[in-house]
């Protein structure tokens, strides 16, 4: 992890305590994340984390997920599995953004790989158990392409070997093929030469004969699989479970599968950790880990056990679960993918008692425009100086509170009947502007400054859709008109600063506009008791 340290150590602790650089990642040589604003964001996902005093947290909900360094030739990446386990290590080289090492942890393993410094080709993948080297593999290249991967033990033996095949009009890949030592072929990989893709993959026995064979859809999931055996004519057909982009496969209106909910590989030590107390599961769930003798008692049984009679497969390990329960059941899978059901964990969740740390307890309305967090309808009235809010629909209330701002001229407030006061939202009348948008950016750093005063640094978003046509500055509200244009600035809520805001979870302050000549300014205060507001919703479904 530690390593690829070719230079002084002085430089290794040389860490910046400023703003991250902006610049651009790669992994392998391939475009991965974008550095820009204290931003990073993921190009293949779409996702987005924020950078915070060298701490990263997850765009969508301000989640703690790593820390960020820099150094003067260094960006150095870690990736927690939670908030104080280190799951991956990666640092890039600050002159080009490609990667150089990256280790991987579970348990008590590590992979790590190393980079090629100039070209960000991978060029050593090593195994590590109990900080001993297991195995090894060396990747040789023809310029940028990969030729042959070579696998060794501990003890410097070959293992297999990797060969690949190349459309020589396209240079795309045509056919990866692995043998063992003794030069024997275990696997073919066939790939769609035009959008290098893979679309089969073959497995042989020692004696040469096709064990299986395994074909991927579009975007190279497992879709079928074909089992050959001596004692059948023909091959055994199996179906790979199709999880959902969000990584759930319905079993039926109640029971689901779910590949997000379950990291196999760490459930043996939460089985350890139960016996002693509930795990720390998450912010709002403690757990209890069991090892599972999943049987016929067990209510999902059923539906299990049918998807392996009728030959389902799944690539990773999942869980069961069931909507109105909080036991969850953790799978394993052999290693031929199959679901393994003598691998089961148990789960049971157990939710934690409210607990707002931040909540202003005055009463005072100290919050913005004088709302506070968990305020009751009552409250809220006499925070506007008596007048009665004006229902809209569901929680939310048009509202004149005593404590306004010259900017803005509306005002709505979330009320739920479980947890009060939980959503604040203001917006400003019709502010005429140039294209450019000088003026409303003018009004909206106005309003900023005491902000900023008030709850210290933000994030400001100005961010044009790549492959949005129209990026003149020149027009700078066009983009905003046609949505493709971002403008926000953004301050939210973690374990170290929650003290200075209230009981606020995050602020988000923005500018919109259906004209270049004019837009609004609108600014968005979400409480710590939002989540549980939600949920009370989500229950009555």
């Amino acid at each position: 992890m530690k390593r690829f340290f070719l230079f002084s150590i002085f430089v290794l602790f040389t860490v910046r305590g400023f703003a991250i650089s902006d610049i651009s990642l790669f992994h392998n040589a391939k475009p991965y994340m974008t550095i820009e604003s204290n931003k990073m964001y993921d190009t293949k996902d779409d996702e987005t984390f924020l950078i915070n005093e060298g701490k990263l947290f997850s765009a969508k909900d301000h989640a703690f997920v790593g820390t960020i360094k820099e150094t003067t030739t260094l960006i150095m990446i870690d990736l927690y599995y939670d908030e104080k386990t280190v799951g991956q290590h990666s640092e890039y080289n600050k002159s080009n953004g490609y990667l150089l090492t990256m280790s991987i942890y579970n348990d008590n393993q590590e992979i790590k790989l190393d980079f090629d410094y100039d070209t960000g080709l991978i060029q050593k993948q090593t195994n590590v158990e109990d900080k001993k080297i297991v195995k090894y593999s060396l990747f040789q290249y023809n310029g940028s392409v990969l030729e042959k991967v070579t696998e060794y033990n501990s003890k410097n033996e070959l293992i297999t070997y990797l060969t690949c095949f190349y459309d020589k009009k396209t240079k795309n890949i045509l056919e990866k093929h692995i043998y063992d030592s003794d030069d024997n072929l275990l696997s073919i990989a066939k790939f769609n030469p035009s959008i290098d893709k893979l679309v089969e993959e073959q497995i042989y026995n020692k004696d040469g004969s096709l064990k299986s064979k395994t074909t991927f859809d579009k975007d190279e999931k497992p879709a079928e699989k074909f089992v050959y055996r001596l004692s059948s004519k023909k091959p055994v057909k199996y179906t790979f479970i199709k999880f959902n982009d969000e990584g759930y496969y319905n079993l039926n209106d109640e029971t689901y599968l779910s590949i997000n909910f379950c990291d196999y590989s760490m459930l043996s030590k939460y089985a350890l950790d139960s016996k002693i107390a509930p795990i720390d599961w998450n912010d709002k769930y403690s757990a209890n880990v069991k090892k599972c003798d999943f049987n016929d008692s067990i209510d999902c049984y059923n539906q299990i056990t049918k998807l392996q009679k009728e030959h389902f497969l799944s690539v990773v390990p999942f869980s069961i679960s069931t909507k109105k329960s909080m036991t969850t059941y953790c799978f394993n899978i052999t290693a031929d993918n199959e679901i393994d059901i003598f691998s089961c964990y148990e789960i049971t969740l157990t939710e934690k008692p409210k607990n707002y740390p931040a909540m202003n307890k005055s009463g005072k309305g100290s919050g913005p425009f004088g709302f506070d967090i968990g305020m009751t309808y009552d409250q809220v009235k006499a925070a506007c100086g008596g007048r009665e809010p004006e229902h809209i629909a569901d929680d939310r209330y048009y509202v004149k509170p005593k404590k306004t701002h010259p900017v803005f001229e509306k005002y709505i407030v979330w009320i739920s009947d479980s947890v009060g006061l939980y959503y604040v939202k203001a917006i400003s009348g019709e502010i005429k502007t140039s294209e450019y948008g000088t003026e409303i950016r003018s009004r909206f750093d106005s309003v900023l400054k005491p902000l900023e005063a008030k709850y210290g640094g933000f994030y400001i978003e100005n961010r044009v859709k790549q492959d949005f046509y129209f990026k003149d500055e020149k027009n700078w509200m066009y983009p905003i008109v046609q949505g493709a244009r971002s403008y926000s600035a953004s301050w939210f809520v973690n374990t170290d600063n929650y003290q200075n805001y209230d009981g606020l979870f995050g602020i988000m302050m923005g500018i919109s506009a259906q004209f270049s000549s004019s837009g609004y300014i609108w600014i968005e205060y979400d409480f710590l008791n939002s989540e549980d507001a939600r949920k009370d919703h989500d229950d009555a479904l």
